[in-house]
């Protein structure tokens, strides 16, 4: 009986440490969101599907607190024509090279 009232407490406390948590990982109302960065290189392998994945993540958020999404270009070759259709297919998604990204960022959209 003692060790069904321990292990009830015991999941009473990590329950609550879950939800304390949760709540913390809420981004704050601010106007700039920031960038996710995905980079892509020749050796990227399924980067429609990580842009995607990190594009609906981002659609599940509030709009004003959706980030956008940056498709970084190093030496793509190939991956690179990929990376500009997916940018062009989805909305909040650039695809940009890796020497514009700092004047990117600076710029802020």
């Amino acid at each position: 009986m003692a060790m069904v009232i321990i292990l009830t407490v015991l999941m009473i406390v990590l329950t609550a440490a879950c939800a304390l948590l949760w709540k913390k990982q809420l981004r704050p109302d601010t106007e700039q969101q920031g960038y996710i960065v995905i980079p892509c290189t020749e050796r990227t392998e399924q980067l429609e599907l990580t842009v995607k994945s990190a594009y609906w993540d981002e659609m599940m958020e509030e709009p004003a607190k959706r980030r956008e999404i940056l498709i970084v270009k190093i030496n793509a070759c190939a991956n690179g024509y990929l990376a500009d259709r997916i940018a062009q297919e989805l909305a909040g998604v650039d695809a940009i090279d890796i020497t514009a990204l700092s004047d990117r960022i600076k710029r802020g959209s």
